[in-house]
């Protein structure tokens, strides 16, 4: 899977291999409102009708391999918080801008 990194914004190959399963069974026949299910049919989905709709349960697979943090490289510099470059591609002479003093009283009680 290809997706922009979360530092430089440059592509990012994502492999995903995760396998998982899927148990599905029809539901069952309710008496009364509450029905109590054992550790391992928490695991099971239920059906109605003469089908599955997957493509939902598909994303949420997906959703669920790819990293929390998507980075093209694992030492990828990120941007120039300055002048927008990528680290990665040009070396940059930027100095970041001293912080603004009226935000020091804030910062000084933060630690």
């Amino acid at each position: 899977m290809e997706a922009d990194c979360d530092r430089c914004l440059a592509v990012a190959s994502l492999p995903l291999e995760k396998s998982f399963d899927l148990f599905y069974r029809p539901p069952p026949a309710i008496v009364d409102d509450e029905v109590k299910i054992d550790e391992g049919e928490a695991e099971i989905g239920f059906y109605e009708g003469l089908g599955l709709e997957l493509a939902d349960v598909i994303k949420e697979q997906i959703l669920l391999a790819i990293p929390m943090q998507r980075v093209c490289r694992g030492d990828c510099k990120g941007m120039c918080p300055v002048c927008g470059g990528n680290r990665n591609e040009v070396v940059c002479e930027c100095r970041e801008r001293p912080a603004d003093d009226r935000w020091k009283a804030l910062k000084d009680l933060a630690g």
